[in-house]
């Protein structure tokens, strides 16, 4: 089954590095790989930078902070967890309630596959389901079981 999610737009991690390489100015000095995000520091004030605090023990600062650092996010772990300090007693057990991901029931098959390795058949299956090629000649696809 191939599922046609409407209103939601998926791109490989590697995709998502090359775009931010390529339009970030000294990318070279603010994009580091192979960290593992442990925590971070927010500032006191709207000029100050965030401070990001890595498993390796070293430290980077930055003015915007994006969490997509999966499904065990240090970014979302520390979000909710200090809204949930700030908050009133009833808010603050939803917020907590958010801090660790939960099982949705459903599960997603994701892949990469060249595309001259996929018979014509399912090629057209692809494009009749709207199943966009991210980075030619590789076609991304999600098949889901609930």
């Amino acid at each position: 089954m191939i599922a046609r999610v409407m209103a939601v737009h998926t791109f490989h991690r590697a995709e998502l590095q090359r775009l931010l390489v390529e339009h970030l100015h000294a990318s070279d000095k603010i994009i580091h790989f192979a960290k593992r995000l442990e925590s971070y520091v927010e500032p006191d004030s709207v000029t100050d930078q965030i401070v990001l605090q890595f498993s390796d023990g070293t430290s980077a600062t930055c003015d915007v902070l994006v969490g997509s650092d999966g499904i065990r996010s240090a970014v979302r772990r520390k979000m909710y967890t200090e809204l949930a300090d700030e908050a009133d007693r009833m808010r603050s057990d939803e917020l907590r309630a958010m801090i660790e991901p939960v099982w949705s029931g459903t599960v997603a098959y994701r892949g990469l596959i060249p595309a001259e390795k996929l018979p014509k058949a399912v090629l057209q299956e692809i494009e009749t389901a709207n199943i966009v090629s991210f980075s030619p000649p590789w076609y991304s696809f999600l098949v889901v079981d609930n």
